[in-house]
């Protein structure tokens, strides 16, 4: 497939080669730009995994902030908190004590994606993301456990 009318279809040529930025500033923004929607695909897949975590963390503050006579609730705590008065405490307690689980696994996943991004190599975010999670759930565990412990302290 040298010559010919289809001779652009030829995958087997050396693509353009663009060497990276060499001043570190400039290629930071140069990956930020190249990875840009990767990142917004990261950041969502990141969130949908920790909204338990941070409705458990609204309901709390709702609850604690109801129960000292404080009048300004946050708008978010008070959806969440009517969105929830119908589920059973048990349900509540299991779901706070699964998103904990989660929030560091979810963390380590978000962490691993990220820094590949930075050093400038492939990453899958959405297979890579859960890869990592499970590949280190035992430090995400760890770390999840002293987050939460901060946040509800």
């Amino acid at each position: 497939m040298k010559d010919g009318i289809f001779s652009f279809l030829d995958f087997t040529k050396p693509g353009i080669d663009r060497p990276e930025p060499s001043k570190p500033f400039i290629r930071f923004w140069y990956r930020y730009a190249m990875r840009f929607f990767h990142l917004i695909r990261l950041n969502l897949i990141f969130f949908a995994v920790s909204l338990p975590f941070y409705v458990s963390v609204a309901t709390l503050y709702n609850a604690f902030v109801v129960g000292k006579g404080f009048k300004n609730i946050a708008l978010l705590a008070a959806l969440v908190q009517y969105a929830l008065q119908s589920i059973p405490g048990a349900v509540k307690g299991a779901l706070v004590v699964l998103s904990v689980v989660a929030w560091g696994s979810a963390n380590a996943g978000l962490q691993y994606v990220a820094g590949r991004y930075a050093q400038g190599e492939h990453a899958w975010p959405w297979y890579d993301f859960f890869a990592a999670a499970k590949a280190n759930w035992k430090q995400g565990l760890l770390f999840g456990l002293i987050d939460a412990t901060v946040v509800f302290l």
